[in-house]
């Protein structure tokens, strides 16, 4: 996956931001957008496993239907937060550190 796909991911995701959701799947999010932001930009240049992880984060909060569909109330969104706070876990970086701007 190159910058211009994860990029385009990430604008998928910002739009799907709401304050409707749990905190922790949101900010679990945040920090991955800031991450592969800095992917994209080139900024911070991971292994294929980190750019793996992070991408496939976002793509399965973006899937409607997914182990437990987003539909079902909020039981559809904890899987996605246990997803993002997952992949967090995998980065060998301080994310609030990550400074690219």
């Amino acid at each position: 996956m190159g910058p211009e796909e994860l990029g385009g991911i990430v604008d998928r995701v910002v739009e799907k931001l709401s304050s409707s959701l749990p905190e922790s799947l949101r900010s679990a999010l945040i920090h991955l957008v800031k991450v592969a932001r800095a992917i994209a930009s080139g900024c911070y240049k991971p292994g294929a496993g980190t750019i793996a992880a992070v991408a496939g984060a976002l793509l399965y909060f973006l899937m409607v239907v997914d182990l437990v569909p987003d539909f079902i109330p909020i039981a559809g969104w904890l899987d996605d937060a246990a997803v993002a706070t997952t992949a967090l876990s995998l980065l060998s970086l301080d994310v609030d550190e990550l400074d690219c701007d």
